[in-house]
């Protein structure tokens, strides 16, 4: 077996650390020099085993010397070693490289050399492993993630069997992918685990503030956003930046910092960091997933700047991502319903709401809540209570947040009240306390009610009909009708009972009497 300079899977990691890794610790002219005299004395083999060994520490400066190299030795001696096609292709990820995407034929043939061996086991995971990296310097977000997964397995499998077993620091790497990618789809419970795995790595393997660790803290940074943890996301943002910095992870780390200023009231500068992002995208190939993820964040800051128009216009050329992680629709869903619109809310959402099962957890509790806010407008109760019921579910199971707080908040007060009267589960009733308590502030209201607007009140929380107070204040049953529900607009109430609630809350001087 070919001696490597890394340790496998089944090493003693103390060991390990101690034992000198002799391709990370000699400069590449002294690995150049070793390769050369190797060829002057036409031992080929012995040539191929010091790149196979260096490789990994040369390819992130030096990829062209990498080339000149092992295109120095005849072709035939390595075109079917999948160590050596991995490390052409990897070359091409070098800094200064004049194509990132010329990696890729060389991983997929390697990736096909590796899988048809005996022993796939001892190349396969690495391969996949630096493909999946190939992939996202590029931008393919998606299917870096599918390499990574399958890598994942492949080295649960391996048991100590593979011959080239990913680094440490691709091993932290490959976590903190995987971890973004299960924030992606809103499987946070999955996010979570592999964050605190990359965390132990991390510390065990001293890589603080390494490149490698930049994954993890964007699937980190990026829950805390979505679970409203602003101080959290406050915290880790230095160090992102630090370790994303000139890295296939920058336009991702430039996404998630946008997203802490965002949460955090400071709108500006994430529009700024925003731009950085999709700026930082510009050398990937196709319609990068960051480039959709970062306009769909603008759009929606557009919105709440009340740049209305330029959100649903820049809301209108994005097109949704896969699993609708970047979702536009949810975007032109929320200006339609602030401008009065529900049906027009309803239309927009409608492809979210039918792919309901290939739909992000994430984006998806958005969807909901707008889907609930436009159809109690419309009336559909029905409708509205089940939608809202699923989202709070969601929030419950993941403990995302933020979608809750920018939903209009007379929307989501009447939501709210309604929900309390329902049956929900032990968890979900306790964020439906949260929310109540953060949504509904002691003493405030939205509109205050206009003085023949108390005087209705007044007569309508003493339990009288309609047609009593219309004619008690001479006025028709219709007006009655529009001043009622322009009370209940008012209170965040859809009900009579809500209405006396809300009164009680907000301390107004209405008289009542109790039912």
């Amino acid at each position: 077996m070919r001696s490597h300079g890394y340790p496998t899977a089944n090493a003693n990691p103390d060991t390990a650390c101690k034992a000198p890794v002799y391709p990370l610790t000699r400069s590449v002219n002294a690995i150049a020099e070793s390769v050369e005299k190797a060829l002057a004395d036409s031992d080929n083999t012995v040539a191929l085993e010091i790149i196979s060994d260096a490789w990994p520490s040369m390819v992130a400066q030096h990829g062209q010397r990498l080339r000149t190299l092992i295109k120095a030795i005849p072709e035939t001696h390595w075109e079917h070693d999948p160590w050596i096609i991995a490390a052409l292709g990897a070359s091409y990820r070098s800094a200064g490289s004049p194509s990132r995407s010329a990696a890729l034929p060389y991983f997929e043939l390697a990736e096909t050399v590796a899988a048809s061996r005996t022993e796939p086991y001892r190349e396969l995971p690495a391969v996949l492993l630096h493909h999946s990296a190939g992939l996202r310097s590029v931008g393919r977000l998606d299917k870096a993630g599918q390499k990574a997964e399958t890598a994942s397995t492949l080295l649960r499998l391996a048991l100590g069997l593979s011959e080239h077993s990913p680094s440490r620091a691709d091993q932290l790497e490959c976590l903190g992918a995987l971890a973004y990618a299960s924030y992606a789809s809103g499987d946070f419970e999955r996010a979570d685990k592999l964050i605190a795995r990359a965390r132990n790595r991390e510390t065990d393997f001293e890589l603080h503030g390494s490149v490698h660790s930049a994954p993890s803290l964007i699937a980190e940074i990026l829950i805390a956003v979505d679970r409203n943890q602003a101080g959290e996301a406050r915290s880790l943002e230095a160090a992102l930046a630090a370790s994303a910095h000139r890295s296939d992870w920058e336009p991702l780390a430039y996404y998630a910092r946008a997203a802490t200023a965002a949460i955090n009231g400071q709108l500006i500068e994430a529009l700024d960091l925003q731009r950085r992002s999709v700026a930082a995208a510009r050398e990937w190939e196709g319609e990068p997933e960051v480039r959709e993820l970062a306009n769909t964040l603008r759009a929606a800051l557009y919105r709440h700047l009340g740049e209305t128009g330029r959100a649903a216009r820049l809301a209108a050329e994005i097109r949704p991502t896969q699993d609708h992680v970047a979702c536009p629709a949810c975007i032109t869903a929320g200006i339609r319903l602030d401008a009065g619109d529900a049906r027009g809310c309803l239309d927009a959402l409608n492809d979210c709401l039918t792919s309901r099962d290939t739909h992000s957890e994430r984006t998806m509790v958005t969807a909901l809540l707008l889907c609930a806010a436009a159809s109690y407008e419309l009336a559909e109760t029905v409708s509205a209570d089940l939608a809202f019921d699923q989202a709070l579910y969601i929030g419950y199971t993941t403990g995302i947040r933020v979608p809750f707080l920018v939903v209009p908040r007379i929307a989501m007060l009447r939501m709210l009240g309604r929900a309390a009267d329902r049956y929900q589960p032990d968890g979900v009733q306790r964020l439906l306390n949260e929310l109540r308590v953060t949504s509904a502030s002691s003493g405030e209201i939205v509109e205050p009610l206009s003085e023949r607007e108390l005087d209705i009140a007044q007569h309508l929380f003493q339990d009288k009909t309609v047609n009593q107070i219309a004619a008690e204040l001479y006025i028709s049953a219709n007006t009655v009708k529009t001043h009622v529900r322009s009370i209940y607009r008012k209170l965040a109430a859809t009900n009579r009972k809500e209405a006396v609630k809300r009164v009680h809350e907000l301390g107004l001087d209405v008289k009542i009497t109790p039912f």
